[in-house]
């Protein structure tokens, strides 16, 4: 589960870790949020959506949880980066809204991830 610790709101409840790097390399390209409902990408502070069929929300963490950078609606062909981040969380559009998360919320990912 992810967390967003300062609002106490759910960002996701079965976030996949992408660890291996087959996951790493194709993150969300030709798959959608139907097994999982968030992709975390631990030691990364840029994605890209080249390939992808749908729209992202991202979120960038930096090494204390907190949300340093965030992306709503992130659309295919695009790059996104965060200098500071050390995480990202890929998400299925509208789940920042939902979860209200903003700029400075601590989250609490699960783990060391």
């Amino acid at each position: 589960m992810i967390r967003n610790l300062t609002r106490d709101t759910i960002i996701a409840w079965q976030p996949r870790i992408a660890r291996s790097l087959a996951w790493r390399l194709r993150g969300m390209i030709a798959r959608d949020f139907t097994a999982f409902d968030a992709l975390l990408f631990p030691g990364c502070n840029a994605i890209h959506t080249w390939g992808m069929r749908i729209p992202l929300d991202v979120l960038f963490l930096d090494a204390d949880g907190r949300v340093c950078a965030l992306r709503t609606d992130l659309r295919p062909w695009r790059l996104a980066v965060a200098r500071r981040a050390r995480r990202v969380v890929e998400l299925p559009a509208g789940a920042i809204v939902r979860s209200s998360t903003r700029v400075g919320d601590a989250v609490d990912t699960g783990g060391p991830g």
